[in-house]
């Protein structure tokens, strides 16, 4: 313990003389950069964001990333002439670009976090300033509060480290932490298969994305940035295609968020889940091949297949298939996906087969087959709907009974969202943070759970007109239980600088008419028992 002590004694007085250097370069030079750092834990990795202004333009910027250049697995930057990947020198994170600038946006992706049986654990280097210039920096990284940290330059308090001093040339923050596995809800993406399908005009994309939960509390979504001019098909899972209630679409000008509520949540560390994205865009001989959906990828399968033949770079395809009239082939990867924008497009020169329509046998197979799972549909619904014949007085009187308790529920449910609503209201007119929100939320959220589940016990002592009544009451369940969670990954985003200002009041506005509307719905309900 003693020895520890001594040891942060010792580093702290390293730092200050080197801000005491900082302020003599400083005052000798009289120029200094300026850098705004901001991050936060996000697909399961520290994503750290830069601006940096230098004093003078330059076509080469470096960093000391020091002993951890290795954890840094994306880094790209971008001036106002261009774009560059990052590369790890002896020691130091250098971009080249083609122009002289002085202005720098960075992305900065670092594989910091690890798990044990008991405890997530992190750490990360952060640059701070550049080699060959005194910085100015400023900015703010979120953990959150469940997580303890260690840091070197910055202030950490309330689950944010948060920087405001002069930094020597080449200064390095590295950042420790840890929090308890089973208070940290994290997942990444561990594989993407992606196949690409060229038609005349056409590009059809099929991500699948393996996503493993790392925490210890559920994951119940996945979230994906669609670039303009990107149309979403279609989301499935192992066995079944997703119900549109479980897919969000959010459009801007420049991007559609999409939001996919997993049909079943990962509840443990190490759990996976398979999700199939189904999206695509016009094709007119280039091919953004390599986009990133916003989620961070590294590791990734890519195939293009075209009914004909297809021209790309060599240095590009790794292997072709053929079956039949089909040729895939095999694509080389560049590096990680993240962006839309960190690769150049592909130009691909396609001949296309002749169509070739299906045979009329099997899509006589098809409609029989169609027809068949209609009528046993059909035949299900109708045996849930015939009664129970005979019933006696005592049966009756606990049936009236059981109805005037569903009513009160169904009443109290309408109640709690309605003053739910009230409140939130309240708390964005007096300006609460995002934290209360939430919090706000969660807690309506588990009353209205509490009262469905005794409504849901209740509702089969009803008799048949309780299988009627249960079916409707579970399809507005569904969507209360979907539109809450869409606006807590509203909240949620909103904190993280994910989404501006107006584009999440127009969200919020939208979810709560929603909520209202469905709380309506339970007293309608509540009407006909």
């Amino acid at each position: 313990m003693h020895a520890r002590k001594s040891m942060r004694s010792l580093m702290a007085t390293f730092v200050i003389a080197l801000l005491v250097l900082a302020h003599s370069v400083h005052a000798e030079t009289g120029s200094t950069a300026y850098v705004r750092v901001t991050g936060r834990i996000e697909s399961g990795y520290v994503t750290l964001f830069l601006n940096v202004s230098l004093p003078a333009p330059t076509k080469t910027l470096e960093f000391n990333v020091s002993r951890l250049g290795y954890k840094i697995t994306f880094a790209w930057a971008k001036t106002s002439y261009g774009s560059s990947l990052g590369q790890i020198v002896n020691g130091s994170l250098r971009f080249v670009v083609e122009r002289e600038a002085s202005s720098f946006y960075m992305i900065l992706v670092i594989d910091a976090i690890s798990r044990n049986s008991t405890h997530i654990n992190l750490e990360a280097p952060v640059p701070l300033s550049p080699l060959g210039s005194v910085s100015k920096v400023e900015g703010s990284i979120t953990l959150g509060t469940t997580f303890s940290a260690e840091t070197l330059y910055g202030n950490f308090s309330g689950g944010v480290i948060r920087y405001n001093l002069t930094a020597p040339p080449g200064s390095l923050d590295v950042v420790t932490s840890s929090a308890l596995l089973f208070n940290v809800q994290l997942a990444r993406v561990t594989h993407l298969n992606r196949t690409i399908y060229l038609s005349p005009g056409r590009a059809t994309f099929v991500d699948t994305y393996t996503l493993r939960s790392e925490g210890g509390l559920p994951i119940s979504t996945l979230s994906l940035t669609l670039p303009a001019g990107y149309r979403l098909d279609s989301v499935s899972g192992d066995l079944f295609s997703y119900p549109e209630r479980y897919v969000g679409r959010y459009s801007s000008d420049n991007s559609t968020l999409v939001l996919i509520h997993l049909l079943t949540s990962l509840q443990a560390p190490g759990q996976e889940a398979k999700v199939q994205v189904k999206y695509s865009a016009d094709f007119n001989g280039t091919l953004n091949a390599f986009a990133g959906l916003g989620v961070f990828v590294k590791d990734y399968s890519l195939k293009l297949c075209v009914q004909g033949v297809a021209q790309l770079p060599s240095n590009l395809v790794a292997g072709e298939e053929v079956l039949g009239s089909m040729r895939c082939y095999d694509i080389v990867k560049p590096g990680p996906l993240f962006r839309p924008d960190t690769y150049p497009a592909v130009r691909v020169n396609v001949s296309f087969a002749p169509a070739q329509t299906a045979p009329v046998g099997a899509l006589a197979v098809l409609l029989a087959v169609g027809f068949l799972a209609a009528v046993a549909g059909y035949a299900a619904i109708t045996r849930q709907r015939r009664g129970v014949p005979g019933e006696g007085k005592a049966e009756l009187v606990l049936r009236r009974e059981g109805g005037i308790r569903a009513r009160e529920l169904l009443e109290k449910r309408r109640e709690n969202l309605m003053a739910m609503l009230d409140q939130l209201r309240e708390y964005r007119s007096r300006g609460a943070g995002v934290v209360k929100v939430i919090d706000l939320v969660q807690n309506y959220a588990r009353r209205d759970a509490e009262l469905q589940s005794e409504l849901s016990k209740l509702l089969p002592s009803l008799g048949p007109r309780g299988g009627e009544i249960s079916a409707r009451v579970q399809a507005v369940s569904d969507e209360i239980a979907t539109t809450l969670k869409e606006l807590l990954e509203t909240e949620r985003m909103f904190r993280r600088g994910r989404m501006d200002k107006k584009e999440y009041k127009k969200r919020v506005g939208y979810l709560e008419d929603r909520i209202s509307r469905l709380a309506s719905e339970l007293g309608r309900i509540a009407h006909t028992i």
